[in-house]
């Protein structure tokens, strides 16, 4: 890969740049696949994933110490934020999770206390745990309503008010 993982002077994988785009072939109404010889060789995303990988290892190598504050994540955390945030655009979002946890994991080997990983994560914790009290405590027919982008005063919901 060579300069493309140097995140400082703004260069992108090139796995990245192929999401951006459509692949050649379909598969259950996705066109992300990469088709070579007119053969179906994967999705962009999974490209993406091994260049992540590389990029994260190469620069948790360069560190002389495992990060130790949450400013420490910050480059790390943007070196898997873009193609994350790429495939969320396809959208895919299981492939977009295995890019966090790629980013977890990677942080762990290179020696980041789970405390600081832990605290990383608790805003992402803290929104599953309000939506998931928030679901059962206000009954399905708001949870069905906020979900569905419905509006009580139009009646263009899951359910009217009325």
């Amino acid at each position: 890969m060579g300069d493309a993982v140097r995140v400082r002077d703004g260069v992108v994988p090139p796995p990245a740049h192929a999401l951006h785009r459509h692949g050649a072939g379909t598969a259950a109404s996705s066109k992300s696949w990469i088709a070579i010889g007119g053969h179906r060789f994967g999705q962009p995303a999974e490209l993406a994933k091994l260049a992540t990988i590389l990029m994260l290892a190469r620069w948790l190598a360069t560190l002389r110490e495992a990060p130790a504050t949450l400013r420490d994540l910050i480059i790390p955390g943007l070196i898997a934020a873009l193609p994350c945030l790429l495939v969320l655009k396809q959208p895919d979002l299981g492939s977009a999770i295995v890019f966090i946890a790629i980013l977890f994991f990677m942080l762990f080997w290179a020696g980041t206390k789970p405390s600081l990983l832990v605290l990383a994560a608790s805003p992402v914790i803290g929104l599953v745990l309000a939506f998931s009290t928030w679901r059962g405590a206000c009954g399905s027919r708001s949870w069905q309503l906020c979900c569905s982008g419905g509006d009580p005063t139009s009646g263009k919901g899951s359910r009217s008010w009325a």
